[in-house]
């Protein structure tokens, strides 16, 4: 089964979107498929303004008990670069490479949060590890700045929410806050023109 999570439109009109599938799929002539042993991915992909596939990617983690890689939420900044993020267990796949290893802290099916930046060509800048989840949280949105910088929300899964910064450039957690309470999210993030950030959640 394969579903939709977000889409964001770039100021040209191109249009990036994530989701989630299961085994394989198939965007146009685009095969995206899952690391090995895992059924279970997300992936992103970009169309021009007139609805033309561009360029796709698969998501995934791989872990010896199994799961599943969740790409929740996508951003585009001003020169059309794309940011996308979720969670992951263990180890965060491109397309069947490996390009992340969740933090030694993390307990086994644990989830640590990532973002993965992409050129407007697609080719992959940089990809990052974002904190840690519990065992049901994930990261639940993205915004960037007019500097190009990344914001993201999230939470554990009930008690802990989280609000990071990172560097554009580098992918590098510039600062982070938590909330603390039972059911606490930070569910969504934005910036205005200015460069303010503002966040919404519940605690």
């Amino acid at each position: 089964v394969e579903h939709g999570t977000s889409c964001a439109v770039a100021p040209d009109g191109h249009v990036a979107v994530t989701g989630s599938f299961i085994d394989t799929l198939h965007l146009g002539s685009i095969v995206v498929g899952t690391a090995p042993g895992n059924g279970i991915g997300g992936f992103v992909a970009c169309y021009d303004a007139t609805g033309n596939l561009e360029w796709a990617h698969g998501l995934s983690y791989h872990h010896p008990s199994g799961g599943n890689c969740q790409a929740w939420d996508v951003a585009v900044d001003a020169e059309g670069n794309v940011f996308a993020g979720g969670a992951f267990s263990d180890s965060l796949f491109l397309d069947g490479v490996k390009v992340l290893t969740a933090p030694d802290s993390l307990q086994p099916l644990a989830r640590a949060f990532y973002v993965v930046k992409f050129t407007p060509e697609g080719d992959m800048a940089w990809a990052a590890p974002v904190g840690v989840g519990g065992y049901t949280g994930t990261l639940l949105a993205i915004a960037v700045d007019g500097n190009g910088d990344v914001y993201t929300t999230g939470s554990d899964g009930g008690q802990t929410g989280r609000f990071d910064k990172l560097d554009g450039a580098s992918g590098a957690v510039l600062f982070h806050y938590t909330t603390v309470g039972a059911g606490a999210y930070i569910n969504d993030v934005a910036t205005d023109a200015a460069n303010n950030v503002y966040i919404l959640g519940l605690a």
